[in-house]
Formats: structure tokens, sequence, C-alpha cells
């Protein structure tokens, strides 16, 4: 492969001009890159390096379709070959994001966007408006990547099978938050007692929860709901829910050890803390220290875990510690009779 050299001089083999400049297209003399065979040359080592090319060559077909072995090449090329059907779909088939470099006719065109789709089911991100609410499309994007459900249409997103599919993402995986989980979880969906309960049904997992906050309407309703057969205060980012007695009591008689979640004032509520206690007598280590010094609530954490008294105030151990001196004083003195 040779081209002349820019003084008209001996012919030069290609193999010397990539010695002399090597990668550094941009470098290359410009007769170099008005040579078609020399073009050839450069595209297969770097589809990306059409740019380089004379107009000539970046409009030729052949030279094109040896560059999109390199799939994204296809943001090097003109408006035309972007817009170019069998260009573009060569492109996805070597490149699986290519279809985000393609025109905004071929993003709209179903039969395309279905093939990138196939993909790699986060092409939907690239999808004309019109195709991200193409339950069709949807269907084929998530089958293959379930987290693409994010770039779906708001409509396709409020349908249940696809609103449950977005929070079991969450919840089976947490980094589905790569693609801004909080987008795609509204406050409407929040709010769906019934769609939340499903989720716990098939996954088990509550962390969704943590999206929850006092702006959901009807969040103490879904709350409540999901507090009966488990504690969620473990979940729950919102610190003014955490101050909610009604949502905190229902989830402390499932598991008093999450006292600790609770907000400084409920740990400093008597009738919050006893429930804590009776479920779980530890969780007295939680509570205020003004109710680690009450009596009655000392006594109930007792009842329950015996070594709940290691965490009593200094005031109270020193009493149960005095208590039990007199009785085994007066155990001595019976004896002594």
């Amino acid at each position: 492969m040779i081209y002349l050299n820019e003084t008209g001089g001996d012919k030069l083999e290609y193999s010397n001009i990539y010695k002399k400049y090597g990668l550094n297209v941009s470098a290359y003399p410009k007769e170099a890159l008005s040579n078609f065979d020399i073009g050839m040359e450069i595209v297969r080592n770097c589809g990306y390096d059409i740019k380089y090319l004379s107009p000539e060559l970046q409009n030729n077909a052949e030279i094109i379709r040896q560059a999109l072995n390199f799939g994204d090449a296809l943001q090097f090329l003109s408006d035309k070959w972007r817009d170019n059907e069998e260009m573009v779909m060569l492109a996805i088939k070597n490149d699986r994001n290519a279809l985000q470099y393609a025109s905004d006719r071929l993003k709209d065109k179903d039969d395309v966007v279905m093939y990138a789709v196939s993909k790699d089911g986060n092409n939907l991100a690239y999808a004309s408006d019109r195709l991200k609410d193409n339950e069709v499309i949807v269907d084929a994007a998530i089958r293959l990547n379930p987290y693409s459900v994010s770039f779906a249409s708001d409509r396709i997103k409020h349908i249940e099978k696809y609103a449950l599919q977005i929070f079991c993402n969450q919840a089976l995986n947490d980094y589905n938050s790569r693609y801004g989980l909080s987008r795609d979880i509204d406050n409407e969906m929040l709010g769906n007692s019934t769609l939340m309960k499903k989720v716990i049904k098939e996954t088990g997992n509550y962390r969704f929860i943590s999206f929850v906050n006092t702006s959901v309407p009807g969040y103490k309703h879904v709350l409540k709901e999901l507090s009966r057969k488990e504690s969620i205060l473990r979940y729950i980012n919102d610190p003014q829910i955490l101050k909610d007695k009604e949502i905190v009591i229902a989830s402390l008689v499932h598991n008093g050890g999450d006292l600790q979640y609770a907000s400084k004032e409920l740990r400093d509520d008597k009738e919050v803390v006893l429930k804590a206690v009776w479920n779980s007598g530890c969780a007295l280590q939680m509570a205020s220290k003004r109710l680690r010094n009450d009596i009655e609530v000392v006594n109930v954490a007792i009842l329950s875990d015996p070594r709940a008294i290691a965490y009593a105030s200094e005031d109270i151990l020193h009493l149960a510690k005095g208590e039990e001196q007199e009785n085994d004083s007066n155990a001595n003195q019976m004896l002594d009779v």
C-alpha cells in the first residue's frame, strides 16, 4: 500500500509512514489521508480515525463499513450516514450502544430500536419518546436487562407490572441508583400500599422504604401497613417519620431493638420505651437516661430479658444492690433465729 509523498518524490510504503507517525493519524500527510488504500488501512486499525480522512473518504461506503467494525465510530460520521439504516444497524451490531449516535429518525424507527434493545436493554435510553412509551419495545429491553425499565416513559412506569419491576430492582440490587432510582420511583408509587406489599411478598426486602418521606401522600398509612409484619424503622431515612409515635410503636412490636432508630424524643417517651423493652429487654440500653432510671421501665425490661439489668442507671443498680444486701441480711437473721 503506497502513496506519493508531499514533494512528489519516491513512492513510500504505508509501513514506513506508520513507522514514522505511528498511531498519530492526525499527523499523516494530506495525500495519505486522501488515499483509499491507506484510508482502509487506517480505519482497519482504528475506526475512530475516520474523522481524520478526507471528506471524500469519509463518504466512501467501503471505508465506512470498515470503520464501523468499531461501532461507535458512527459518532464521527456525517448526518447523512447516521441516518443510513444499513450503517446504523452495522454499528449497533459491532457496538451495542451505538444507537445513541443514530439520527433522531432512526431512534424513532421500530425495527432499529428493537434490534438495539435486543443487544442491550439500556439502549431504551436513546429511543425516541414514542418508543419509550411502547410496551413491546420496553418488554424486549427489560427481558434482557431489567434495570432498563428506568428509561421507560412515565406512563409505562406507572403501570403496575413495570412499577413492581422498578421496586424489585431496588430491593434486589442497591446499585440500581446508577440510573437514578429516586427519579423513577415517585410519590404516587411510594404511596401505593398495595404495590408496596406486593414488592415485599415477591422479594422479602424493605430497602425501598428509604425513599418514603413525609412528602409522599398517605405515607403514614403505607408505613403502618408495611410495619404489620416487620419493623421498618431501620429502612427509614426521613427523621420526621422517626418522630412519628404511631409508626414507631407499630414497628417496635416486632423488634424492640429498633428503638435505636427512633428519634431522641421518642427514646424518652415512656409509652414507646415500654413497648420496646417488653419486646426486647436489652432495648433498655437505647432508652433515655431518664427512663433507664425508671423503676417500672427497668422491671419490664428485666422480666423480658434478665440481662437488661446491665443497662439500668447507676441509681437503679445501687437500689437493686441495696435490696439484695437487705434481703441477704434478713435471710441471715432468720437463720440465726
